[in-house]
């Protein structure tokens, strides 16, 4: 059987090294010689609140998000919290189109600060890299869940309207 490698159950191509392993030098470990999903099962020990494909998932989204930016503006940088937030949406929606608020509540995540959590997790355990201005609060707000992965699969009359960017009201990370 070829074509890839299991992670946590998620079948990963054989394509070469991620961008977010390029970039920062990850190749899925967190410390030298230490594979991601050793990582991963550190910071359960300390934080069980996220699913362990939710991190897998993490790191593909910020795969996804290094690859756009340096699609968009020609080099490769460091991505702040929103951007990482916005690739994560996109990432959910076409991985998942509309099971995407389902796979995220199933993992736990429920808002943009889950991810944020789950990104000073895995900066915790030396997995992901910050900078000096990086915080959770980065992370807060930019979208609601519900709104984003449900709404555009509903028929026009039933979505829920809001005032936020991508709708809904702040902290509103469920449907009812």
């Amino acid at each position: 059987m070829g074509g890839g490698f299991l992670l946590f159950g998620l079948r990963r191509s054989r394509r070469g090294p991620l961008a977010a392993e390029r970039f920062y030098g990850m190749r899925g470990q967190a410390m030298p010689g230490e594979p991601f999903d050793d990582a991963v099962a550190k910071v359960l020990e300390k934080d069980a609140r996220y699913h362990p494909d939710a991190y897998v998932f993490l790191r593909d989204a910020l795969d996804f998000t290094l690859k756009r930016v340096k699609k968009e503006e020609k080099a490769q940088r460091h991505v702040t919290g929103p951007e990482l937030c916005l690739g994560f949406r996109d990432h959910a929606a076409r991985q998942f189109g509309p099971m995407a608020l389902a796979v995220c509540r199933e993992w736990g995540l429920k808002s943009c600060e889950d991810i944020g959590e789950m990104v000073f997790n895995l900066i915790e355990v030396g997995t992901f890299k910050k900078t000096d201005s990086d915080s959770r609060a980065d992370f807060a707000g930019h979208y609601a869940f519900r709104e984003s992965f449900l709404d555009p699969y509903l028929p026009k009359g039933m979505k829920k309207k809001g005032g936020r960017k991508g709708g809904g009201k702040k902290g509103e990370g469920s449907a009812s």
